[in-house]
């Protein structure tokens, strides 16, 4: 079941109820015409930008607003790759710092019933990125910008993984000829395991105390 609610911050959120639990959803992908176009500024992604009906970025700012106390919120990402698969992960600690802490994430406590891999794992601790506010530890350049744009908490380079292991708003791709999987919409780990990329179709992002 889908209900519109305000959020504590006062802005109108998309909650999804689930077995009489309901979890906020902070990020939704999926097609749709016209898509949403995630290559934004950092200001875009603090106030977020979209349609709560449809494909949005609840924002920074009130991701911290909800998160960022003394409640412990727990996080749920429902992913789709291109073949119509659907997998979900949960974790039972996710936090957003505030601004001055450049959005720091905390994503802690995998739930190992998950059927969608720990991605997030290597983003944890890590700063907010956007194409034009470089956080992220890669020297030679901006890992928003290597992604495919959009923005994302953490992209530390590494000597296997590049940038990171998940790439949720990257530009959306629905087809396999792509030759680049990490510069659109996409999931390593999306088997629990499989060290791959996997592009998505849709993905959901969701929070609940």
């Amino acid at each position: 079941m889908k209900v519109f609610v305000s959020s504590p911050a006062g802005v109108r959120v998309y909650c999804e109820v689930q077995e009489g639990q309901s979890w906020t959803v902070f990020l939704a992908r999926h097609h749709q015409t016209p898509n949403e176009n995630f290559t934004r500024s950092w200001q875009d992604h603090k106030k977020g930008f979209g349609d709560p009906e449809g494909e949005h970025w609840l924002g920074n700012e009130n991701l911290h607003t909800l998160t960022g106390g003394e409640t412990r919120y727990r996080l749920r990402v429902e992913a789709t790759n291109l073949q119509g698969e659907q997998r979900y992960g949960e974790w039972r600690v996710f936090r957003v710092a505030p601004e001055d802490n450049r959005y720091r994430l905390t994503v802690e406590q995998y739930n190992s019933s998950s059927t969608l891999g720990d991605g997030l794992n290597y983003h944890n601790g890590e700063s907010f990125t956007t194409v034009d506010r470089d956080h992220d530890t890669w020297s030679a350049g901006n890992c928003a910008v290597h992604h495919g744009g959009g923005g994302w908490w953490g992209w530390r380079w590494g000597w296997r993984w590049g940038c990171g292991l998940v790439n949720p708003t990257g530009p959306l791709h629905l087809s396999d000829l792509h030759q680049d999987p990490w510069k659109v919409m996409s999931w390593v780990f999306f088997i629990p395991g499989d060290g791959h990329w996997v592009k998505l179709s849709s993905v959901k992002m969701m929070v609940k105390s």
